[in-house]
């Protein structure tokens, strides 16, 4: 499998099990360089680098500093940064089901590199144990605020609305959303939520399965939302063992609205899915998705 990476203005293809080098010296992340990131977190400066993704107009690195390695990544504002880091925290106390963070710099976080087996080489059925075991321990982690937002669907929505604007039209975006949010529950639980546990972002190391790609984990309302995209991203064409894997996580662990408000979720997962298909260019299947998504609402 490829997967596309990007460096500034220089664009390539690269297999996913190589990571492209950087120019430590050279590259920034917004307005400071690599290496002040590091020093400022770290008080050392990174021998080399590798670029490992580029996801929402945020860039993630592999650096290694000293003899360790770590995982450097970009959020969406310093705000957003802040809280992605005291989440990670938060868990890492409870359990390590995240690394270990060391620090931020402005927008960017830096944690430990987490080494183990990917997620992706499991067989279907580890795959189905370990997501499970994974979103069961991290629900569980406690949590002492009180957040009335869904804010993983609120970000889907705006992703949406800035993905659609010119090839399907404000107002039908805005009319989907108002009829999605209409279904929504008044309440639902508060959680540590990863919107993104999935295969890819799972590495199983010597203290178990640890999710990656942290980079919108909140603790907020939409829970319900983390199992259907695991159950999507395993059995999306397999609607029994989909459910399978939905009623085997509601066997162990609390379940919340999954169930009394399971359109709702299954919109914003769709909607999800709609805005993947523009990121990506494929406006044809984008438009069959929303075509199927008014018709069921």
């Amino acid at each position: 499998m490829w997967w596309f990476r990007a460096n500034g203005s220089r664009r390539q293809w690269w297999p996913w099990r190589r990571l492209q080098p950087v120019a430590v010296a050279q590259f920034r992340l917004g307005v400071l360089p690599l290496a002040e990131h590091c020093q400022r977190v770290l008080g050392e400066q990174p021998d080399a680098a590798w670029l490992a993704g580029t996801a929402n107009r945020c860039l993630s690195l592999r650096v290694r500093a000293g003899q360790r390695h770590f995982k450097v990544f970009e959020c969406a504002s310093v705000t957003r940064a802040e809280e992605v880091a005291a989440v990670m925290r938060r868990v890492r106390a409870h359990a390590p089901l995240m690394p270990q963070v060391h620090g931020v710099s402005a927008h960017v976080v830096i944690a430990d590199w987490v080494e183990g087996v990917s997620g992706r080489t499991l067989s279907r059925r580890k795959r189905h144990t370990a997501l499970i075991d994974l979103l069961e321990a991290l629900h569980a982690v406690p949590v002492d605020v009180t957040d009335p937002q869904v804010r993983h669907a609120d970000w889907i929505w705006r992703r949406l609305g800035q993905l659609a604007t010119a090839r399907v039209g404000a107002d039908r975006v805005a009319s989907l959303e108002a009829a999605v949010k209409a279904l929504s529950p008044a309440t639902s639980p508060t959680r540590v939520v990863h919107p993104d546990v999935i295969p890819a972002n799972v590495v199983c190391g010597v203290d178990g399965p640890c999710v990656v790609d942290n980079e919108f984990v909140a603790v907020s309302r939409g829970f319900e939302l983390d199992v259907l995209n695991a159950a999507d991203a395993l059995y999306r064409a397999r609607r029994q063992r989909l459910e399978q894997f939905v009623a085997d996580y509601a066997a162990r662990a609390d379940a919340g609205t999954l169930f009394t408000h399971r359109a709702y979720w299954e919109a914003t997962l769709q909607a999800q899915r709609i805005a993947g298909a523009l990121a990506r260019g494929k406006h044809g299947k984008a438009g069959r998705l929303l075509d199927e998504m008014e018709a069921q609402l």
